[in-house]
């Protein structure tokens, strides 16, 4: 209805009548939804959700490269939960690091798997629940960042680690990855749920000559720039 006067249903049973001019939704997959619901193009806007692009943008340092005899680090922030794929990524990581001596998994989180996941191998360390402070280093000083949830309405860690320079390794339900991680470009995507895509995927960006990774974090740097908190701003000005 153009007038913006919406009915929303939830299985079947009618709930209330708003009047709605916009949608503002985190990216395609919700644009998606909201157009299947009637919003016109025209009163459909993106970008709900972005980061701190300028507090991100640090420079990397030479963890990131492995040098001075520092291992690489492949990183998850997160809660600790099976939806976010965390197992998957231990066991991933585990059936992987034999033949990758130079590469540790650092899962940053709280949540009711930690326990299961602490000591499972020295080159896994899950030093628990860090401040937006902490987190800044922890982006700072990794290689490669994961995020294999089995569903993620959008991620915004995503963007953050982009805003960091970092590669991207994201399953497919993640809604940020329409718009952040581009296979073979900056990143590589992957099945929700299936250690063997997930493992295929980190195989993928770890074995990279550290040039080509640099290079897919420079990118990802980029396309960190599509949401920012002035355009932010912006889309809130221009629809009031």
């Amino acid at each position: 209805a153009e007038d913006g006067i919406r009915d929303y249903k939830v299985t079947g049973v009618q709930t209330c009548a708003l009047p709605i001019s916009h949608a503002w939704v985190a990216g395609m997959y919700q644009y998606e939804y909201v157009r299947r619901l009637g919003f016109p193009r025209d009163r459909i806007l993106t970008g709900l959700y972005t980061a701190d692009n300028h507090r991100g943008e640090s420079k990397r340092t030479d963890g990131s490269a492995g040098r001075a005899g520092k291992p690489k680090t492949l990183l998850f922030v997160g809660r600790l939960l099976e939806l976010k794929g965390v197992r998957e990524l231990v066991s991933s990581f585990r059936e992987l690091e034999a033949d990758r001596p130079d590469w540790k998994l650092r899962i940053i989180g709280e949540g009711p798997l930690r326990s299961q996941l602490e000591k499972v191998s020295p080159r896994i360390e899950v030093p628990g629940f860090m401040q937006p402070g902490a987190l800044k280093e922890e982006f700072a000083t990794a290689s490669v960042f994961c995020l294999p949830s089995y569903i993620d309405h959008w991620g915004v860690v995503i963007h953050e680690a982009c805003c960091a320079g970092l590669p991207v390794v994201a399953t497919t339900t993640c809604g940020a990855i329409t718009a952040l991680v581009h296979h073979g470009y900056n990143g590589f995507r992957c099945e929700p749920k299936s250690v063997s895509s997930l493992r295929e995927a980190l195989a993928r960006v770890m074995d990279l000559p550290e040039e080509t990774r640099l290079l897919f974090g420079e990118r990802s740097r980029e396309l960190s720039r599509q949401f920012t908190p002035d355009l932010w701003v912006s889309k809130v000005l221009s629809t009031l």
